[in-house]
């Protein structure tokens, strides 16, 4: 069915008119590594780098079976079923203002890494103005890591003709980054994606060539070099 163009026309105009909201806020990290015990803190900075008063929400979920197809948000509001507490849940900041949301771990930590994400976003009310006008609000969600007693990461790489398999047979993720894929001579060579490997996860990686592919391994242990 044809869109009108009147229609056309209006959202075009309501485009041009549209406008960054006046908070925007700003994050210190989006990575956030919370030791295996309970009790284990850390804190996260929130700057209003706007002209207007900010109004935040900070929301915490569970990311389940991270990684995979089956991978969702679970949203639990007592923090000692969901296993972290986040707090202030409510942040006002006015401009240039600055403030601490400290995350806590509340769960016992067991075998495998837990996975939460912390939306971290402005909200706003109505907006009001003589003209059409759109309100930007950026938002960010944290990756937090929940580490199991005695996290490591286990990455095992397979060949299967063209395909490299990545299994991470540990009980941690650990970051892949890098990547780098030659031919035998050393002269072409590619660059590979960047992936998180989770606890149990499996990437499959279509290489050119029949030769090692080079990641940068960022695990509990550090970072090091891996040829698979």
């Amino acid at each position: 069915m044809p869109i009108p163009r009147l229609l056309v026309l209006s959202l075009l105009a309501l485009a041009v008119t549209a406008s960054p909201a006046g908070a925007q806020i700003a994050l210190d990290r989006m990575i956030v590594e919370l030791a295996g015990r309970p009790g284990a803190t850390t804190d996260v900075e929130v700057r209003n780098r706007g002209e207007e008063t900010a109004y935040v929400v900070v929301e915490p979920t569970e990311v389940v079976a991270p990684g995979t197809a089956d991978e969702r948000r679970r949203a639990v509001a007592d923090p000692a079923a969901l296993g972290l507490l986040a707090a202030p849940s409510r942040l006002v900041l006015e401009p240039g203002a600055r403030r601490i949301v400290r995350l806590a771990r509340l769960d016992e930590p067991g075998e495998r890494e837990r996975i939460w994400r912390v939306g971290v976003r402005p909200v706003s009310g109505d907006t009001t103005s003589a003209t059409n006008a759109l309100q930007v609000l950026v938002g960010y969600g944290v990756l937090v890591l929940g580490r199991p007693e005695a996290a490591r990461a286990e990455i095992r790489g397979e060949r299967d003709g063209d395909t490299l398999v990545l299994v991470n047979a540990g009980n941690a993720n650990a970051l892949l980054y890098g990547g780098r894929h030659c031919d035998a001579a050393g002269e072409r060579c590619v660059e590979l994606p960047t992936r998180r490997l989770y606890a149990g996860n499996r990437w499959r990686l279509a290489l050119r060539w029949d030769t090692p592919a080079v990641f940068d391994v960022e695990g509990p242990g550090g970072v090091r070099e891996r040829r698979f």
